[in-house]
């Protein structure tokens, strides 16, 4: 934490096109985020006191980048569009980053394995059913934002890939749609803390069952508008972490 750069970044373009990892995770470094190296694998910059420059500008381009942990700083800016574009980015986290406006810079994403944008109150809106288009998409997590609407059947479409999904403390409603359960190797399926209405679907609830992969189960099981008689768990503190 005694590492500092004295809020300048300036010079992270003048690192050379070889540099490909930059990690700064947890350190005293400050100021806006900069243009990074042209072929940059890497980036971690979280837990530390960034306050600006998630912009366009930075990022577009950067067709190596895999990994970018942005988690834990206070950007007050919404995700920049370019990431839908970069072909190998595979790996995005900006938890508890003060990020706001939408999901729409993930639609089209190429290589998306894991994307985690939880605790960003400012992130919210309808989920949009074109996310379901990201079809390497392993593990997604919303937790305690601000999205809304209903959970779009479409998230069905993401099959066989993906495996494990969080967005309970938001404001979804409605049913659940029982097209969830086509994501057949799914492990783990959290919503809890939501307004939803009916049952868990039949379908979901079966896949709950041994031999079939679902093993966390959580939704509001107590909820008077809501029931489900197959949860593995019935609220955030119950559900393993």
């Amino acid at each position: 934490m005694l590492l500092t750069n004295n809020g300048d970044n300036s010079w992270w373009p003048q690192l050379g096109s070889a540099f490909g990892f930059l990690f700064f995770k947890n350190t005293a470094f400050s100021g806006s985020l900069a243009r990074l190296p042209e072929n940059i694998q890497e980036f971690d910059c979280s837990f530390s006191f960034i306050s600006g420059g998630l912009n366009d500008a930075n990022f577009q381009g950067l067709n190596s980048l895999v990994f970018a942990n942005f988690d834990g700083n206070a950007y007050n800016s919404t995700v920049p569009s370019s990431f839908s574009s970069l072909p190998n980015l595979e790996f995005l986290y900006i938890v508890d980053g003060f990020i706001s406006g939408d999901l729409s810079y993930m639609i089209g994403m190429p290589a998306m394995r894991e994307h985690w944008a939880d605790t960003n109150p400012g992130l919210g809106g309808p989920l949009p059913p074109a996310i379901s288009t990201v079809k390497t998409l392993e593990s997604f997590s919303i937790t305690s934002c601000s999205f809304s609407g209903t959970i779009p059947p479409e998230f069905g479409d993401f099959g066989f890939v993906m495996k494990q999904m969080w967005m309970y403390d938001n404001e979804l409603s409605g049913t659940i749609p029982s097209q969830l359960a086509n994501m057949a190797a799914l492990r783990l399926l959290q919503v809890e803390g939501n307004a939803f209405t009916g049952s868990m679907p039949d379908e979901i609830c079966a896949n709950a069952v041994f031999p079939k992969p679902l093993e966390t189960l959580g939704a509001d099981c107590f909820d008077e508008n809501f029931s489900c008689d197959c949860c593995t768990c019935c609220s955030v503190q119950e559900c393993p972490i």
